[in-house]
């Protein structure tokens, strides 16, 4: 089993990430609270996933090889 990365690409805590409308972070991850934060949802424009396959292992190192991946969806209303 290969434990989540932490870094941009390694599906770790940077999973998801959220932005307004001109491109910067939104505070939305793990463990807020919807409730209580209306004003930072509301604010969220472009949703981003990060992802990181193991694609095989390195022979030369006897590691794991990571594909990272990233897709982002915008929404314009």
């Amino acid at each position: 089993m290969v434990p989540p990365g932490t870094g941009p690409g390694q599906s770790g805590e940077d999973l998801f990430s959220y932005y307004d409308q001109n491109g910067n972070p939104v505070p939305a991850g793990g463990g807020i609270d919807i409730n209580n934060n209306k004003d930072d949802i509301a604010k969220i424009k472009t949703v981003k996933i990060n992802l990181s396959l193991v694609t095989q292992r390195d022979t030369e190192s006897n590691g794991l090889t990571r594909t990272s991946m990233s897709a982002t969806s915008r929404l314009n209303y």
